[in-house]
């Protein structure tokens, strides 16, 4: 008995004895068998990026053409720049960053990453055709309603006042970095990102001062239809595969 102890004393324990602790190292799951739900939303969360990303160029390429900003709503860029500068710093701390996904891993019980490579070139890319259309407003001639409206600067200037205050909380220990996180998906959803596709180009319009230089084509906007009804789709697939 007391040689069959000591015996089992020295064993070394086995992979079904040995207690889980997260590691810095292994922060996604490993690759596994796509199924056809896996496929289908990764294609068509390309699909949405290339048909969003498109949507972009039009008023960069027709600023530079008519070397003025004259009739751009510089409120909607200010909603762009920081609602995409969020969704930036969201994006790629869940897809990149070791110690949010152990953290999301603890909470959810080892569900999937709710964020793919395409939302990450997607968010990025915006943020970076965004700020190029920010800088030509500082080098073209501007319109005399191009200014930014009291409630802009009051909306914008709350959220990053809140951004701050919870980036403090969550240096010191205070607060979650998980749960700094989760308010930066925010920005997008409530300023201009997630507005019924057609209703967005309306807004869109309308903010550009119904001035047929400086909007795009409206045929062009209607097809941002396509876009939003592409998300929604692949949001909901995404949802079925994990």
């Amino acid at each position: 008995d007391k040689a069959h102890r000591g015996l089992s004393a020295s064993r070394p324990p086995t992979a079904s004895h040995i207690p889980f602790t997260p590691s810095h190292t292994s922060i996604r799951a490993p690759p596994q068998r796509m199924s056809f739900l896996s496929v289908l939303s990764t294609i068509l969360g390309w699909v949405y990026f290339l048909c969003w990303s498109a949507s972009f160029y039009p008023q960069l390429f027709l600023n530079w053409k008519r070397k003025t900003v004259d009739g751009l709503s510089f409120d909607y860029l200010n909603y762009n720049f920081l609602g995409f500068l969020a969704y930036s710093i969201f994006n790629c701390a869940f897809y990149f960053n070791s110690l949010i996904q152990e953290q999301y891993f603890d909470r959810h019980g080892g569900d999937d990453i709710p964020v793919e490579l395409n939302d990450v070139v997607f968010a990025v890319h915006a943020l970076c055709i965004t700020s190029i259309i920010i800088l030509q407003c500082f080098i073209y001639p501007k319109g005399p309603n191009n200014q930014n409206s009291i409630v802009c600067m009051a909306i914008c200037t709350t959220i990053w006042l809140a951004s701050y205050v919870l980036l403090l909380l969550s240096c010191s220990g205070i607060v979650l970095w998980l749960n700094y996180m989760y308010p930066l998906a925010l920005p997008p959803s409530v300023l201009s990102i997630p507005l019924p596709p057609y209703s967005r180009v309306e807004c869109a319009r309308f903010m550009n001062f119904q001035s047929s230089k400086s909007c795009l084509s409206g045929s062009f906007l209607d097809g941002l239809f396509c876009c939003g009804t592409l998300t929604d789709v692949d949001a909901g697939t995404g949802s079925r595969t994990s």
